[in-house]
């Protein structure tokens, strides 16, 4: 992917035009897509986004399901579709981004000069033209796990828009440079984190959400649920140093600085008592691993503790996006944390 394509605008697409199935979809775009469908009411606009990683296919699936379905929606639907050339590459939805460009969800506050800082740029100036009501971005996790939003605000709008999917809400103040770092007040952005792409209740979850969120006349005002939003704060980032080598394996490995269980994806959404052991570190200090808060402070020392090469926990945690993908571990991030304050 040398050059970026101008975005493909696609209006109001008929059910016979739409490919059976999700991989013959993906076949029929080319580049960064754009599906434009005229709601009931035509003078409100929602924006719905997916694939901003090639390898998250959750939300194309809902798109595909939901274009042959003959459904029109409340208002008029614009389907943004952005690493359509990393999904397609074979096989079919198994690369996240290209190793020689940026990941494209951490280019949305520039720069704008190569090919998926183009690609947000071109997402960042159909918001400025549409002026949507509501936002959503809709991601698979790289890990198993369950569903879950991720939010800038906890205000009635965010948590609407997150329980049309989901009844877990993490709050966090972190930069990247993602899309739902953009959010305000009049623009709601969520990000929705549908499950793994392999799990099968995340097509489930999109789908469902994704209906609702195109077919209610309000989106913006939670409706009454037999549930409460769980809302998980202050999430802390635990990545890798840079010359840290990761293994999964039930022993450990020798030449790896840590090792992780080949099933710890378990640990997503589970509380951790204090004294867990998570992995098992090549060296007897904590010199492999970095957890960061939001505020950039270093929190490793207060998380974790070194026992005979076990990484343990020194206090109740609560982990999410834990990932058994060795690529995804080092180049963005091993997983999230949250401090469980639950007696």
């Amino acid at each position: 992917m040398n050059n970026t394509k101008p975005m493909w605008v696609w209006h109001n697409p008929k059910p016979d035009d739409i490919a059976a199935c999700v991989d013959s979809f993906l076949q029929q775009l080319q580049q960064p897509t754009l599906i434009v469908q005229q709601g009931r009411d035509t003078t409100r606009n929602r924006l719905f986004v997916t694939l901003l990683h090639g390898n998250e296919p959750s939300g194309l699936t809902a798109i595909q399901r939901w274009l042959q379905s003959a459904q029109q929606p409340a208002v008029n639907c614009y389907f943004f579709i952005g690493a359509v050339e990393a999904a397609r590459h074979d096989p079919h939805f198994s690369v996240r981004h290209f190793a020689e460009l940026r990941d494209l969800n951490r280019c949305f506050y520039g720069p704008f000069d190569d090919v998926p800082g183009k690609i947000a740029e071109q997402l960042l100036t159909l918001m400025t033209e549409i002026e949507p009501e509501a936002v959503l971005d809709v991601h698979n996790t790289s890990g198993s796990g369950p569903s879950f939003a991720v939010s800038f605000s906890a205000c009635p709008k965010h948590i609407a828009l997150a329980s049309l999917f989901t009844e877990r809400l993490l709050l966090t103040e972190t930069r990247l440079g993602a899309l739902m770092e953009l959010t305000s007040e009049h623009r709601p952005i969520v990000t929705i984190e549908c499950g793994g792409a392999i799990d099968p209740q995340s097509a489930r979850v999109a789908w469902e959400g994704l209906k609702r969120f195109a077919s209610d006349n309000q989106v913006l005002e939670e409706p009454p649920h037999d549930w409460n939003m769980e809302v998980l704060s202050d999430p802390i980032r635990i990545t890798l140093t840079a010359d840290a080598h990761i293994a999964y394996a039930e022993q450990p490995c020798h030449e790896a600085d840590i090792t992780l269980p080949p099933d710890v994806e378990h640990f997503n959404f589970g509380r951790l008592q204090p004294g867990t052991v998570m992995a098992h570190l090549k060296t007897a200090g904590l010199n492999c691993i970095v957890a960061t808060d939001s505020a950039g402070r270093n929190r490793t020392n207060e998380l974790f503790e070194v026992r005979e090469h076990h990484l343990m926990n020194r206090i109740g945690l609560k982990f999410f996006m834990i990932t058994s993908n060795p690529v995804i571990a080092k180049s963005d991030c091993l997983c999230y944390a949250v401090i469980d304050t639950d007696p």
